[in-house]
This record gives structure tokens, sequence and C-alpha cells, in this order.
């Protein structure tokens, strides 16, 4: 999906990211999570940090310079949470969008 019909480059600025500042952002994500929609938790994310750092880099800054995301990374497995009080109601239920970790 495009996010600038038409780009101007002196509007906004993002400084390329790096896959040490991707490492780190992965290091620092909390084992607890709920995994995404395709069920990868955290845990097997950081395992594997080191292979993924250099894609996802470039994925990143491409999007970043070319003013496109892709749809695979807009994707977000949607659960109800029960809040209190009958649970027979659908109203005492709230909805949590689970996007993607990375």
């Amino acid at each position: 999906m495009e996010y600038c019909e038409y780009p101007n480059i002196l509007s906004m600025f993002c400084d390329p990211t790096t896959s040490v500042e991707i490492y780190n952002l992965i290091m620092n994500l909390k084992n607890n999570k709920a995994p995404g929609p395709y069920n990868i938790g955290s845990k097997l994310i950081k395992f594997v940090a080191r292979e993924i750092c250099n894609p996802l880099q470039c994925i990143y800054n491409l999007s970043f310079e070319q003013g496109i995301i892709s749809d695979k990374l807009e994707l977000a497995k949607v659960i109800t949470v029960f809040k209190s009080g009958d649970p027979t109601l659908l109203s005492n239920y709230r909805p949590i969008s689970i996007f993607r970790h990375i």
C-alpha cells in the first residue's frame, strides 16, 4: 500500500535503520508477549535475530525510501478479552489487536 501518493523528499526524513538497531529492538521484546497472527512468539524471533536483521533492514529502508508498506506487514490477529460481568453478554468483552512483532 502506498502511503505517500506524491512523495515530497523535503516533507519528512527518516534516518535509514541499521541491523544493529533492529537487533537491539528485537532483543528488548518481552518474552511474555502474545504471538502475532502466525503464532511466532518473541522467544523464537530472538533466537533467529542475527539471521533476520539484515533482510529486515533492507525491507524497512526500502519502505521508507519508496513510501510503500507491504499489506502483509499490516496484518493483525483480533481476539476478545473478557472485562467483567455476565460472560454471555458480548458487551462485556473488548477486542484486542495483536500486531506482528516486526
